[in-house]
């Protein structure tokens, strides 16, 4: 958060929580009890990941319009890559989403053992490159 300006752009009355059932483990920053997922920050690695390349833009608009500020909302993050929609999700799993958005066609995992903390652009690319080619 620190090296984000989430601090100044997110909703009043948030509150910072600890999540061990999000993400492998994240620091979520949302107003009590909200069920709306534009209200829900994660302090996760998969915001810089994402905001950082040009190559990636999201689904919603005003996520783009956000970028500069590493901010990404809700529990799943639907980005386009290559011209193909995916689904980063609240299990770390990146899910190819079918051209007509009905479904998931193939993801891969990333676990718990910090290799998607430790991921470089380059690695990543690889990923979604390897689910559009299967």
């Amino acid at each position: 958060m620190v090296k984000t300006t989430m601090l100044n752009a997110v909703v009043e009355e948030c509150y910072l929580h600890y999540r061990e059932d999000w993400c492998d483990g994240v620091w979520a920053l949302h107003p009590y009890n909200t069920k709306a997922e534009w209200k829900i920050y994660f302090l996760h690695f998969r915001n810089e990941l994402l905001c950082s390349n040009k190559e990636i833009s999201f689904y919603d608009d005003s996520m783009n319009s956000r970028r500069e500020d590493k901010i990404c909302w809700g529990k799943n993050i639907r980005f386009l890559y290559n011209g193909r929609e995916f689904m980063w999700t609240i299990h770390n799993r990146i899910h190819l989403i079918s051209e007509d958005g009905s479904s998931i066609i193939k993801d891969v995992y990333f676990s718990g053992d910090k290799y998607y903390k430790e991921i470089v652009w380059e690695d990543f690319k690889k990923n979604l490159d390897g689910l559009i080619q299967s």
